[in-house]
């Protein structure tokens, strides 16, 4: 018997990663409609939607936004599921990017786009940091870099 889970799951990652805005906006606001369903949530990690959902939250407009909020919404939980899905970002350099979109997010407009779009992707970006760094491995991917200068000006 095929394996239809898979089958959807690949074509969402597929989607996530086209060249196409629209369609990774179309695939991110799909695995946001189904973040927040237990099931959904174990596929989306079980599947590995997790990564690219990571890589697109520096993306501005809605596929950063979408993906941000999805991974909010799969991290929020102290369950199993969530705890992997917070491994899978950690693993793909999830912390630098939440903490490059909470640092530098405008909008993608140079300052001149939505500011209440802009506040609302910060937000959630600062929402999946708290999530992130629950854990020690969280917490120590946030302070690395900072540990990391510290040692170079010491020496």
């Amino acid at each position: 018997m095929p394996d239809n889970d898979g089958t959807i799951y690949a074509d969402l990652i597929n989607f996530l990663q086209s060249d196409r805005n629209d369609i990774r906006e179309s695939a991110a606001e799909a695995a946001l409609s189904v973040a927040t369903d237990r099931n959904h949530r174990q596929n989306l990690t079980k599947y590995d939607v997790v990564t690219p959902l990571t890589r697109l939250i520096t993306h501005p407009g809605k596929s950063g936004y979408n993906s941000l909020a999805a991974l909010v919404h799969l991290t929020a939980a102290d369950d199993v599921t969530a705890r992997a899905a917070a491994e899978d970002i950690l693993s793909c350099g999830g912390v630098n990017r939440v903490v490059e979109v909470g640092l530098s997010y405008d909008g993608g407009c140079g300052g001149n786009g939505d500011e209440e779009e802009a506040a609302r992707h910060v937000n959630h970006a600062v929402s999946l940091l708290s999530n992130l760094t629950r854990s020690e491995d969280g917490a120590g991917r946030l302070l690395l870099p900072f540990e990391e200068e510290e040692k170079r000006r010491r020496e």
